[in-house]
C-alpha cells in the first residue's frame, strides 16, 4: 500500500525590517521583492514526480507505480491518462493480462489520443498471442485516431497481421500508409518499403521466435510440398519494427494470388497466402 506523499510544513514568521539594514520605506519593499524572487528562481520547487514521465524515461516499474496511485486520487480525463499509462508500463514489463485489465475500459474513449493508444497496445498483446484477425482491426482503428509516427507505427503493424492472414491487398495498403511517418520513423519507412518491394506470392505455413521450431515444420512438410511440385519449404528471417526476430515457413513461389489461393487449397493444414521474398 503506498503511503500518501509526505508534505514539507509551510514556514511561519516574519521577515523583520532590520534584515535590510538601513533600507526603508519603498527601497526596503523593492530590495525584500528582489531578495525573494532571486531566492524562486535560483532554487524552483521541482514538480512531482508523474508516471507519464517515468515511462518516458524507460522506467516502468516506477511509472506504474506511480500511475495506480494517481488512478486512485483523482477523476476524469486525468485519471483515464493516469490507467493509460499503467496499462502501457504493465505491457512494456510483459505484463499482458494486466495491461489489458487497464486499457479495455479506455478502448472508446472520446479523447483518440487515449483511445488510440489504449487499441494500438491491446493490438500489439493480440499479436503476440497470435490472434492477427483481432490484432489487424485494432491496429487498423488505432492507426485512423492516432497522428504522425505513432499512426505509421500503427498502420505498419496492421500490415504484419494482415500479411499473416494471407489478405495482401490490405497489407500492402497499410505498408503504403505507413510510409507517411517523420524523419524519426526512418526504420518502419524503410521496412514497409521492403514489404512493398516484394514479388509474387508464396504460401506462409506459420512464423516462429525460435528457429528450431521454424525447421521442424519445414521438414515435416517438405515432402508434401515437393510432390506437389512446390519445391522444399524455406525459412525467411524477418525482423519486424519492434526489433523481434522471426524465423517464417514459405512454401513455393507463386505469380498471382489467385494461383497462391489455389495452391493453399492444393497444399491444406494452416497455411495461408502471403507476400513472397524479394528476387
Amino acid at each position: 500500500k503506498l503511503t500518501p506523499e509526505k508534505r514539507l510544513p509551510g514556514r511561519t514568521g516574519v521577515v523583520r525590517a532590520r534584515l535590510f539594514g538601513r533600507l526603508s520605506g519603498v527601497g526596503a519593499l523593492v530590495m525584500a521583492c528582489a531578495v525573494f524572487l532571486g531566492a524562486c528562481a535560483s532554487s524552483p520547487i521541482p514538480p512531482p514526480p508523474s508516471g507519464a514521465g517515468a515511462y518516458q524515461s524507460g522506467n516502468y516499474q516506477e511509472a506504474y507505480r506511480l500511475s495506480a496511485s494517481e488512478y486512485s486520487r483523482t477523476e476524469g480525463v486525468r485519471r483515464d491518462r493516469a490507467a493509460l499509462t499503467a496499462g502501457l508500463s504493465a505491457h512494456a514489463m510483459g505484463h499482458s493480462a494486466l495491461a489489458e485489465s487497464w486499457l479495455r475500459p479506455l478502448e472508446r474513449h472520446p479523447d483518440p489520443a487515449i483511445s488510440g493508444r489504449a487499441a494500438a497496445t491491446l493490438g500489439l498483446i493480440a499479436q503476440e498471442r497470435g490472434d492477427h484477425e483481432q490484432a489487424a482491426a485494432l491496429l487498423s482503428r488505432a492507426a485512423r485516431q492516432l497522428e504522425g509516427d505513432a499512426s505509421a507505427r500503427a498502420n505498419f503493424q496492421a500490415a504484419e497481421s494482415y500479411a499473416a492472414l494471407g489478405r495482401v491487398d490490405s497489407a500492402r495498403l497499410h505498408y503504403r500508409l505507413a510510409r507517411g511517418g517523420t524523419p524519426a520513423q526512418d526504420q518502419v519507412r524503410t521496412l514497409s518499403n521492403e514489404r512493398l518491394e516484394l514479388s509474387g506470392y508464396t504460401l506462409q505455413a506459420g512464423a516462429f521466435a525460435n528457429q528450431a521450431n521454424a525447421r521442424e515444420l519445414a521438414n515435416r512438410l517438405s515432402t508434401r510440398a515437393q510432390a506437389l511440385g512446390y519445391g522444399e519449404p524455406r525459412i525467411v528471417q524477418r525482423t519486424p519494427a519492434d526489433g523481434r526476430v522471426l524465423y517464417l515457413v514459405h512454401i513455393g513461389s507463386f505469380a498471382t494470388e489467385r494461383d497462391a489461393q489455389t495452391a493453399r487449397i492444393r497444399m491444406g493444414g494452416d497455411a495461408v497466402v502471403a507476400p513472397a521474398a524479394r528476387r
